[in-house]
């Protein structure tokens, strides 16, 4: 046998080689969280624990950083800072900034409060702006537009193009071919990530749906990394019902999925809950929802399976690597994690100072380093 003819020194090697490999897999396999603060703090949070494993200062900032937009090496994060006028990369190891993008130049003033996104090999960088021209004696309102970075082009990147897209864009989401855009507002639009040409348009709020209101919604938060699905709450009221009683309002959800790009819509409650963020399960048919409760829902069946109250108000949810397990935090200082089975509570943490992380997104990464970094 090959194995025994290894010397005692080479047999001892493997052992010891197999026993640091079983450690560092299951380490760099664990979930870790991503949340800002305000003014200027990003924490990265262990998602089996609750610890904290780092902490990084963000340039510049005054507001706090809402979107957040990890990059598929989970090396860098990009974020908004200076009243969302500049978009950074951050070296997630070091703290260090490796990309900076004003929005604006000149007399052109642009903001990006959401709307990030990068095609699958990381290389570029959708943003989503609201621009102005501020003039001496008035501001002049521009057309909303996308701008395209080169993520690897420094602290001075400049749009390599740039195209109009329509007004109330809350989000981004590439296809998973890097084809298309999708850009997620009161209607989904998917557009060609070069020319940027309207490819089709998802009505949501433009649906037609007979004795039915439009569908108004809250699509701030995005949480698509595990499941590679855009999941949204829609609120909507049944015209050919009774306004004054609950059966007139209608909670649904809308799936939209990157890899297909079909549009999934269900209803599943009426009205008796409010829901800022939702999240699709990446292993079960499951949407997970959250303000003042936490919820699960049947995607297949059209219905609520489980609600908890919180004590508090969390904005954002988000599902461990695994399936295994919910996140929530946004809102307040609080963090915490459920299990995805039973909703019951695992963990729960308030950020030092209870920092306030305001409307930031709370993303999941796969990660693992122990060691705390403050810059």
């Amino acid at each position: 046998m090959f194995f025994n003819i290894l010397s005692t020194n080479q047999r001892s090697l493997r052992v010891l080689l197999f026993l640091i490999c079983s450690w560092v897999i299951p380490a760099f396999a664990a979930d870790v969280l991503l949340t800002a603060t305000r003014p200027n703090l990003l924490y990265a949070i262990d998602g089996q624990t609750g610890e904290t494993l780092n902490i990084l200062k963000v340039p510049g900032q005054t507001t706090g950083s809402w979107t957040l937009l990890p990059s598929p090496d989970n090396r860098r994060v990009y974020l908004t800072t200076d009243n969302h006028e500049t978009v950074l990369g951050l070296d997630l190891a070091t703290g260090d900034t490796v990309f900076r993008a004003e929005l604006g130049e000149g007399l052109v003033q642009a903001r990006s409060f959401y709307g990030h996104d990068l095609n699958s090999d990381g290389s570029r960088l959708f943003v989503q702006v609201n621009p102005v021209r501020r003039l001496r004696d008035q501001i002049q309102v521009l057309d909303n537009e996308v701008l395209v970075f080169d993520t690897g082009a420094g602290l001075n990147a400049k749009p390599l193009r740039r195209f109009k897209v329509p007004r109330r864009i809350q989000g981004l989401m590439t296809s998973a071919d890097d084809h298309s855009l999708f850009l997620l507002g009161r209607d989904f639009y998917r557009v060609d990530t070069v020319s940027g040409e309207l490819l089709e348009t998802l009505p949501v709020n433009g649906w037609q749906i007979k004795n039915r209101s439009p569908a108004d919604m809250g699509g701030h938060w995005i949480s698509f990394e595990n499941s590679g699905v855009h999941t949204q709450a829609l609120f909507s009221v049944h015209t050919d019902r009774d306004p004054r009683t609950l059966e007139a309002y209608q909670t649904s959800i809308a799936q939209l999925d990157r890899r297909t790009g079909k549009l999934k819509v269900f209803d599943f409650e009426s009205t008796a809950h409010l829901i800022f963020a939702t999240t699709t399960s990446a292993k079960r048919p499951e949407v997970f929802g959250v303000y003042n409760s936490l919820v699960k829902i049947d995607s297949e069946a059209g219905r609520t399976l489980q609600r908890v109250p919180l004590e508090a108000t969390y904005y954002a949810v988000n599902t461990s690597l695994d399936g295994e397990r919910v996140y929530i935090g946004g809102g307040g200082c609080k963090v915490a994690a459920h299990k995805a089975s039973d909703l019951s509570r695992i963990w729960g943490y308030e950020l030092p100072g209870c920092a306030d992380q305001s409307f930031s997104h709370l993303r999941v990464i796969r990660g693992g380093n122990k060691k705390i970094v403050q810059n």
